[in-house]
């Protein structure tokens, strides 16, 4: 997958059950995801995928939760009591054969998390972080009590509380050297412990995590590999300035990556600017503006409008308008498979502004 651009890998269904992401005193299992008893895993099947990630020059971030789902039938039977309960005292799943749990410190499955952290982290010392599933999950338990919640005046928890011992733990044994990159988290509290963060399948949860992203990436996972889905992909990744997906399932579509990957290489590390109104686009064209790790503005681009056979667009003005645009000397449109171009502008006191084609179909606009 390095020629589609792969940097990092979550490696998936090494765990025997969801709950248990560190089995020990075992020398063999199998995995509790894709419950497929016909092959085995041991620690030297981890270490080999780790060691071919490496030689593919993408880091290994094995799959870890540290509160949520839990085996119906595979965990320990002392776990059974850290079950979460909703209002009508019932067990509640969000994962088929799966029980959500709480993990707080205090309980026997709490305590249980923390020996898998310490001892993955100490297992593996040649992994490159962690891949963290479900820091979405903020739930209310009426089986435990966090000494907050209370609902009907009966003591609750929600165990969104449950990321944040488990967190610093994991932030501890990793940082600076290593990373978290996690799966949709909650809120932006407990970004503090998270280095990355995904937006998984669906292209509106970019729009709503976009602003956990100020200064961190956010990353788009793509299921649907035909072409028309891993373009949407791109154009969707241009627009917030995200990482993309690199699978093999996704090799039909080597051409678009080619097009692509150079013109979003264009925002990697960038950062929001919160000047007032700062992108104006033409009707049809979505944007978003931000400073690049250059220091140049970036302005993503995508078009969202198509005319009528032999109906051709006239070119459109963009607008950029924020602290710095007096010091441009140069607008460069950068578009997938085209060669730069360097097009004129107009410099006023508070802004830029120049012409988009008409055909534009996405790509960055480079303020240098």
């Amino acid at each position: 997958m390095a020629g589609l651009g792969l940097k990092w890998h979550e490696i998936h269904e090494h765990f025997p059950a969801y709950g248990n992401y560190h089995p020990e005193n075992v020398e063999s299992w199998t995995s509790g995801h894709t419950r497929d008893t016909s092959k085995t895993i041991t620690v030297d099947t981890i270490r080999r995928t780790i060691r071919n990630l490496h030689a593919a020059g993408a880091a290994a971030l094995p799959y870890i939760q540290v509160t949520g789902d839990g085996d119906e039938a595979l965990l320990d039977k002392a776990f059974e009591g850290c079950r979460i309960r909703d209002e009508h005292g019932c067990p509640a799943s969000a994962w088929p054969q799966t029980y959500l749990m709480n993990s707080d410190p205090s309980l026997p499955f709490g305590r249980d998390i923390q020996r898998q952290i310490r001892g993955m982290v100490g297992r593996y010392p040649e992994m490159d972080g962690v891949f963290l599933d479900q820091p979405c999950y903020n739930f209310l338990d009426t089986a435990h009590d966090d000494g907050l919640t209370a609902v009907d005046n009966r003591p609750a928890y929600m165990t969104g509380f449950n990321y944040y011992p488990h967190l610093e733990l994991l932030s501890s044994l990793l940082h600076p050297n290593k990373a978290i990159i996690a799966n949709a988290p909650f809120s932006v509290g407990i970004l503090k412990y998270i280095d990355g963060f995904m937006a998984e399948s669906a292209g509106w949860l970019c729009d709503h995590l976009q602003y956990y992203g100020l200064a961190k990436p956010l990353f788009f996972l793509c299921y649907d590999s035909s072409d028309r889905n891993i373009e949407r992909m791109f154009q969707q990744c241009l627009l917030y300035g995200a990482g993309f997906t690199s699978y093999a399932k996704a090799l039909g579509s080597k051409d678009l990556y080619a097009q692509y990957m150079p013109v979003l290489q264009r925002l990697y590390r960038r950062r929001w600017i919160f000047d007032p109104e700062p992108l104006q686009t033409p009707e049809g064209i979505k944007g978003k503006v931000y400073r690049s790790e250059r220091g140049t503005f970036v302005a993503s681009l995508v078009g969202d409008l198509k005319g009528l056979a032999g109906r051709v667009l006239p070119s459109a003005a963009v607008t950029v308008r924020a602290a710095g645009v007096a010091d441009v000397e140069q607008v460069t449109l950068h578009a997938p498979g085209a060669a730069p171009l360097t097009t004129r502008f107009a410099k006023h006191d508070d802004r830029i502004e120049f012409d988009l084609p008409g055909d534009w179909v996405a790509g960055v606009a480079e303020l240098s």
